[in-house]
């Protein structure tokens, strides 16, 4: 049993453990209270997993093709943003590197190796 207070009038009730997809109403108002989400572990650790297999081609792959008179050239996000720093445009090129966000794959590993801990059944 918790203790929950309906967003719309603020009548405080007790609530059961409800059944995965099922919903809690107000019985004052009727707005929905809680509707217990199944499976949101299993949904976070399969985007983390598919935004973690994306990650490495996104990076690596040319984003910009260009072919002039002749001359072909590619170049990846993160070429860009060296090559802004190289033109003296710090601050574009810390934008562009902030859009990369090299952590960003650090921050999916640990996503990907800290959830299936979470889903384990506790005694």
């Amino acid at each position: 049993m918790s203790l929950v207070a309906c967003d719309t009038c603020g009548l405080v009730q007790r609530l059961p453990e409800l059944a995965p997809g099922a919903s809690a109403e107000c019985v004052r108002c009727g707005a929905a209270l809680v509707r217990a989400d199944g499976g949101s572990l299993a949904r976070t650790a399969a985007f983390a997993l598919a935004a973690l297999m994306f990650y490495l081609p996104a990076n690596l792959y040319p984003i910009l093709r260009m072919e002039w008179y002749g001359t072909h050239s590619e170049s990846t996000a993160w070429d860009g943003a060296i090559t802004l720093f190289r033109q003296g445009q710090a601050a574009e090129g810390v934008a562009g590197v902030g859009a990369e966000d090299p952590a960003s794959g650090r921050k999916l590993s640990r996503d990907v190796c800290c959830l299936p801990p979470g889903q384990r059944r506790r005694p």
